[in-house]
């Protein structure tokens, strides 16, 4: 009888929810189900927010396992130290970004650690056995041109550099298509009605209005999206009343926003005044709108800028890098 029991678990297990178990070379193949991905880890990356550990070294086209940092305090040891160039199997829904296969990993348990039962023996040709007590990752990563990271050293330079509330770090990351974006954004300006602000006088009256942008997001997956950063400048003309004219910048942003799965998010830049002195002939002094400028940055890289007018683009980055 007991023979029996024992053979019906294990022609039944797999009717109850057990993954299959693919090659990481096969994880294209079950993106949107859950699955346990098996293969060696060759390449790990770490910053201030994520964590990945790659399966090859095309890690644009390849699977990879992502660590947000919310789930870093869950690993007591190095996480990068643990995984590198061990043979583990990687259980979770498999998702698409970017056109890769991933599985977003938020437990340890997820991450099993395969024991080799037979090791090639280390030679001049051949790496080093994956559970080897070395720093050099199993397979080695060649020094001259070591697998890149998914996450761009864009964010890696956000990480490096201190904040400054209320300013955005001066930094341009590199650019990603925003085809490939797993959400949409929708940039809009609200600007107030004038009011008068009671001065009067022979040529003019004075005003009194605001202006602010508002962003939207919508993550267009069935998986979490981040983490996302958007910065926002306005300029103003400050014009005199003799004539001179000068510029003057507002910026802000937020950083570390997530999106959950198909959520949509409004977010909206500081109220930015504008007023002065104006007549039939148009404004004649104070503080009137040049344009905006937005970012949109996803885990480091650009995927999203607008600038209203187009000259807005240069002056905007001018003045965040200080020029």
């Amino acid at each position: 009888m007991k023979r029996i029991a024992v053979l019906w678990l294990a022609v039944a297990a797999p009717l109850f929810g057990a993954e299959p178990v693919v090659s990481w070379e096969k994880a294209r193949d079950v993106i949107g189900q859950r699955a346990t991905v098996e293969g060696t880890v060759v390449a790990t990356r770490k910053t201030e927010k994520v964590c990945n550990l790659n399966f090859s070294a095309n890690w644009r086209k390849d699977f990879s396992a992502v660590i947000f940092a919310g789930s870093f305090s869950k690993w007591p040891e190095d996480i990068e130290g643990r995984y590198r160039g061990r043979k583990v199997r990687v259980t979770g829904t498999v998702a698409e970004y970017q056109g890769r296969p991933q599985i977003i990993v938020s437990e340890p348990s997820q991450i099993e650690i395969v024991e080799e039962t037979a090791a090639p023996a280390p030679s001049s040709t051949s790496p080093p056995t994956p559970v080897a007590a070395t720093e050099t990752p199993a397979p080695p990563a060649t020094p001259t041109a070591p697998a890149p990271p998914p996450v761009s050293p864009g964010e890696a330079a956000m990480a490096a550099v201190p904040a400054t509330p209320g300013v955005p770090i001066s930094i341009t990351p590199p650019t990603l298509s925003k085809e490939l974006a797993p959400f949409t954004v929708e940039v809009r300006r609200f600007t107030g009605a004038r009011q008068g602000s009671g001065v009067v006088t022979k040529t003019g009256a004075s005003f009194f209005q605001t202006m602010r942008l508002g962003v939207t997001l919508r993550n267009t997956q069935r998986v979490a999206v981040g983490p996302l950063e958007w910065q926002w400048v306005v300029a103003l003309f400050d014009v005199s009343s003799s004539g001179d004219t000068k510029q003057q910048f507002f910026t802000g942003g937020e950083r570390g926003m997530e999106l959950k799965p198909f959520e949509t998010k409004v977010i909206q830049s500081d109220d930015v005044a504008l007023s002065g002195m104006s007549s039939s002939l148009g404004m004649r002094s104070g503080k009137k709108l040049r344009g905006h400028f937005v970012r949109v940055f996803y885990q480091g890289r650009l995927v999203f800028e607008e600038a209203n007018p187009p000259a807005m683009k240069a002056a905007a980055e001018n003045y965040l890098t200080g020029k």
